[in-house]
């Protein structure tokens, strides 16, 4: 997953793998051409891009090729620059082509896997500054209905009843377990009672 963020910028070609780094336009040619590319290509496995070059510019495959992907190698590399001692040593970046970077950083690689949706409306009730923790963290998962109540783990094939652990006279939902259970309805009263608030049925 990560050979999409990771590109080599060629230099002198001395650095730079043939077969494994991504510094061709058609991109990591161990991809295109597999375990038999050495031998097609006649381009040991082991060779720097620097190896490929000769006085006059690139050793390329014979032009009667009939394979596909040796036409289009030798077209792109007869396009490309040939690496040269003046461009400098082989240097690589991280990212993708409008963002590429020097080094590699995890912020980046994990917004890059793991995008960012819109913050959702209940964000700030879960996550502020002075919030518990392990507190924050059992209300995210409530919110998202991820909780290990009991019809959950039957659904995954569980030996278990889904009876509320409470009332044992419905499955025991999200809902059900934190809102609709009678005991709960007697917990929220108490704590309504205790700030001061009215009473609040979350039955439809």
């Amino acid at each position: 997953m990560a050979k999409a963020l990771m590109s080599c910028n060629l230099g002198d070609g001395q650095k730079a793998s043939f077969w494994f780094d991504n510094w061709s336009p058609l991109g990591v040619l161990w991809d295109i051409f597999g375990n038999t590319g050495p031998c097609r290509l006649g381009i040991p496995l082991q060779s720097t891009v620097a190896d490929v070059c000769g006085d006059f510019g690139w050793i390329l495959p014979s032009a009667r090729s009939r394979n596909v992907n040796v036409i289009d190698l030798r077209n792109q590399l007869l396009a490309t620059t040939p690496p040269s001692p003046s461009r400098g040593p082989d240097c690589y970046s991280w990212g993708l082509a409008n963002q590429k970077k020097s080094h590699i950083s995890t912020k980046y690689t994990w917004n890059f896997f793991r995008p960012a949706q819109d913050r959702k409306y209940w964000y700030p009730a879960v996550w502020f500054k002075n919030s518990v923790p392990k507190q924050a963290f059992t209300f995210w998962i409530a919110t998202l209905d991820r909780l290990p109540v009991r019809s959950r783990l039957a659904s995954w094939g569980l030996n278990t009843s889904p009876l509320c652990c409470l009332c044992n006279m419905h499955d025991e939902s999200r809902d059900h377990l934190l809102l609709h259970c009678t005991i709960s309805e007697q917990v929220w009263f108490l704590v309504l009672h205790r700030l001061g608030l009215p009473p609040c049925s979350f039955v439809d």
